[in-house]
Parts: C-alpha cells; structure tokens; sequence
C-alpha cells in the first residue's frame, strides 16, 4: 500500500506561476494579444511604392483619378486620431474609397508631446516596405493601449510585425534606418503651412476639416465636394477628454 503524499502549497503555487511565465513568453513570440478587428478590410489595396514618396506626399488609398482627394493629418498617438479610425475611417473606406470616389492622402502629424508617435509612423511605413502598410497603420490603431505608453514601443511594433507574418529580421534593421524621417517631417511640415494645428485635421478638395467628427459630417461634405460649386469653409469641433 502506497504511503499517504502530503500536498505541498508551495510547489503548487511554483508550478502555477512557471506555467504563467510560460504562457506569456509564447504569448508574446507569436503575437499574443495582438488583434486586427478592421485590418482585413484593407488588406487587399493597392500599395504606392514609398520610394516615389516625396515632399508632403503621404500614402494613398483609392483610384487616383477619384473626384474628391481627403487629406488626413494625424498622429498614430493620438487618442482622438484613434476614435476616428474606430468610429469612421472604415465607413469611409468602404463607402467612398473602394468605390472610386475619394482618394484618401495620409500624412503624418507627429505631435511633439507624443513620444511614441515618430516611432509608430515609421513602423508603418517599415511595414510598407513589405507592402503592408495600411496592415500596420489599422494594427497600430487596433492596438493602440499596447506601445501608446511603452517605454519601448519598437517592441510592441515587432510583436505586431509578427503577426502580421512579416519579416522581422527587415522590418528592425528599418525602425533604426531613419530612412523615413524626412517624409516625416515634410508631411507636418506641409501641415503647418496648411494652418494645421492639431490631430486629427483633414482637407476635403481643401475643405478644412477639424476634429475626430461622425460620418455624418464627412457624408455631407463628400457629397457636397462632388457637387460642381463647392465652397471653401472650416468644420470644427469642440472636443473634451
């Protein structure tokens, strides 16, 4: 008869926390945690080659000869940039991007009191050397509470990258090359001289329009734009946090 095995808290509790610390690191190495609820959406558009990039010109999505051109200005770290990824850039995709209508123009708008917001525009634009720029900008939005407050967000970004399936080993040596810097700056360089002073701001036909505002606004004013006699005027909104 086998002797009585006293149960020990202890060595429970050691395995437990091992199995834990087991978890995250897979975790972590294959993507854990990492979700892309809109990316599909725009995974299958076209790619502008970031080496014909230059000036204050952004990567673009949709037909180039669209009747209306939307410019968006913003920054990745942005908490109200993000609500209008959430709550309106996909409507607008798949409203008037996919079907011809507007060409969207995204530029870069790097507030100086977000750390993280250089950093993330150029992991986008890494991921664009892949062809999967638009991937990484909806992945960056997706999961924005993961490296928004990172001490080292480059990370966070190759967690992404991962799961993405793309090539690490590239996609790092770019995040250090500075090769997307002057983009960049040209972008809120051109921003500035457009009286930009905040994020997110867009231009529709030259229409200024301020603010993470609901669809509803930006419908009127695309239908309006495809109109013959478009007028020049701001739409702001107040925003409170």
């Amino acid at each position: 008869m086998a002797g009585k095995q006293n149960f020990n808290p202890w060595m429970m509790s050691t395995v437990v926390l091992i199995a834990l610390i087991i978890g995250y690191v897979v975790g972590g190495m294959g993507g854990g945690g990492i979700t892309f609820e809109g990316s599909g959406d725009t995974a299958d558009a076209p790619e502008i080659a970031l080496g014909e990039l230059s000036g204050g010109e952004g990567p673009i999505l949709g037909d180039s000869d669209a009747p209306v051109v939307l410019e968006e200005y913003s920054d990745y770290q942005c908490p109200y940039c993000k609500r209008h990824y959430t709550n309106t850039f996909m409507q607008l995709y798949n409203t008037y991007v996919k079907t011809g209508q507007v060409r969207l123009e995204f530029k870069d708008y790097p507030l100086s009191f977000h750390a993280n917001a250089v950093p993330a525009a150029v992991a986008a634009y890494c991921a664009g050397e892949q062809k999967n720029y638009w991937g990484m900008h909806d992945a960056l939005y997706e999961n924005f509470d993961l490296w928004a407050k990172s001490t080292n967000p480059n990370v966070e970004f190759v967690r992404i990258a991962k799961a993405l399936k793309l090539k690490t080993k590239n996609f790092e040596k770019c995040l250090s090359s500075g090769n997307y810097d002057a983009i960049i700056d040209a972008n809120q360089a051109e921003g500035v001289k457009k009286g930009v002073t905040g994020t997110p701001a867009f231009f529709i036909n030259g229409k200024k329009v301020v603010g993470a505002q609901p669809f509803s606004v930006f419908k009127s004013l695309i239908e309006e734009a495809m109109e013959p006699e478009a007028v020049e005027e701001e739409v702001e909104v107040e925003l409170t946090e």
